[in-house]
C-alpha cells in the first residue's frame, strides 16, 4: 500500500485488500487477521517496505529467513550479555525452541522472532555499554510497540538517572526518525493509528493473555487488571531493591510490558526468551547450589512446561487469558534470579 501511495489506515482501502481467504498452514482456507485497519504504527510498515514490494513467495521466504535468523542471533547475544559460563547455554536454546510461543510464531509468521533479535542486541549493548547502538536498538523494539511499552521508558529513565547520556540521545533521535520518516507516506498517520488502537482494538482487551484479560475472566472485571499490575510491581520492587542495573531492568521490564499492554497474544511471549536467558544464566552462576537448581527448574517451567499447559487449556476455554500467568511468573523469577546473583559479582562471558 505504501509503495502505491495508499493509506493503510483508510478502512475503505484496507478491508478489501485483506478480505479474501488465505491458505492456512493447517489445510484449507482461513480469513486473514486484523480486518479493521492496519494495527501497527506506520514506522513498522516503512521499515518492511522492501519486503512489501516483492512477490509474495519471495517476500514470505525472505521474511521467515529474517525472522529465524534474528531469533538465533538474539538468543546468542542474550547469552553473551548475561552469562559468565557456557553451562546451560544449550539448554537455554533448546528450551526456547521447545516453547509454545516459538512454534506459534513459526506457524503464523509473526514479528516475534525479529523482536527477539532486537531485544537480544539491546541487552548485549547494555551489558557492554555500547551506548549509541543500544539507544537505537532499544527504540527499534517498538516495531511492535506493545511488547516494549514499559521497557523503553523504563530503560530511558534509568539511563537518564545513571547519566548514560549517549544512550538517551540515540534513543530520542531514533524515536524522532521513526515518527517523522513515515510522514512522507501518510502525513496524518499518528492520529489515524492512535484512533485504531484506541478504539476498535480495545474491544477485545478482556480476552487477551494480559493482566486485563486475566482479570476479566478470573475476577470478572478487566479493571481489576490495574490492581494486579500494582500488586506485582510492588512485589518486584521489594524483591529487587538496590539490585537493579540496566541489564536486569531490561530483563525484568519485558514481561511487565506484556502484562500491562491491552493487546498481545501468546506468540508475543517469544520475546520472554531474553528474560529466560537471564534466568538460565543466573542459575548457572549462582553461588548457592540449591538456589541455582531452583532457578533452573523455574526457568524450564516458565519457558517450556507452563506455556504448553496453558495453551492446551485455552482451547477448552475459547480464549488465552490464563496465559498471562507466564509473563507474571517470568517477572517474579527474574527478580529472584537477581537476588541469587547480584549485579557486579562477575563480568559477562566474553
Amino acid at each position: 500500500m505504501l509503495s502505491l501511495g495508499l493509506d493503510p489506515y483508510d478502512e475503505k482501502i484496507w478491508q478489501p485488500a485483506v478480505s479474501s481467504p488465505l491458505p492456512s498452514v493447517y489445510g484449507g482456507d482461513a480469513l486473514p487477521p486484523c480486518p479493521g485497519r492496519y494495527g501497527y504504527p506506520l514506522w513498522t510498515a516503512a521499515a518492511l517496505l522492501p519486503l512489501g514490494v516483492l512477490p509474495i513467495e519471495a517476500a514470505a521466504t525472505a521474511w521467515l529467513t529474517l525472522s529465524l535468523g534474528s531469533l538465533v542471533a538474539g538468543l546468542a547475544l542474550t547469552w553473551r550479555a548475561v552469562a559468565t559460563t557456557k553451562r546451560y547455554a544449550a539448554l537455554f536454546a533448546v528450551a526456547v525452541i521447545m516453547s509454545q510461543p516459538f512454534w506459534t510464531f513459526v506457524l503464523s509468521g509473526q514479528i516475534s522472532g525479529l523482536i527477539v533479535g532486537i531485544a537480544g542486541a539491546t541487552l548485549w549493548c547494555l551489558a557492554r555499554r555500547h551506548e549509541s547502538l543500544g539507544g537505537v536498538t532499544l527504540l527499534l523494539g517498538a516495531l511492535k510497540p506493545q511488547i516494549v511499552a514499559i521497557t523503553v521508558p523504563a530503560v530511558l529513565v534509568h539511563a537518564t538517572l545513571t547519566r548514560r547520556g549517549r544512550l538517551v540521545a540515540a534513543g530520542v533521535a531514533t524515536a524522532a526518525a521513526m515518527l517523522l520518516v513515515p510522514l512522507v507516506f501518510v502525513p496524518a498517520w499518528p492520529l489515524e493509528w492512535l484512533g485504531e488502537v484506541g478504539g476498535r482494538r480495545l474491544r477485545v482487551v478482556g480476552d487477551m493473555p494480559t493482566a486485563w484479560g486475566f482479570a476479566n475472566h478470573v475476577l470478572g472485571d478487566a479493571r481489576w487488571g490495574a490492581l494486579l499490575l500494582v500488586a506485582l510491581a510492588a512485589l518486584l520492587g521489594w524483591l529487587t531493591r538496590r539490585r537493579v542495573d540496566g541489564v536486569s531492568l531490561f530483563a525484568l521490564s519485558l514481561p511487565l510490558s506484556l502484562l500491562a499492554t491491552p493487546y498481545a497474544w501468546s506468540y508475543d511471549h517469544l520475546v520472554l526468551a531474553v528474560a529466560w536467558g537471564f534466568i538460565f544464566a543466573r542459575a548457572a552462576s549462582a553461588a548457592d547450589r540449591s538456589a541455582g537448581v531452583a532457578l533452573l527448574v523455574a526457568a524450564l517451567a516458565v519457558s517450556c512446561v507452563l506455556p504448553w499447559i496453558l495453551y492446551a487449556l485455552s482451547f477448552s476455554r475459547g480464549e488465552e487469558a490464563l496465559t498471562a500467568i507466564v509473563p507474571a511468573l517470568t517477572a517474579v523469577t527474574v527478580a529472584f534470579a537477581m537476588r541469587a546473583a547480584p549485579p557486579g559479582r562477575s563480568a559477562p562471558l566474553g
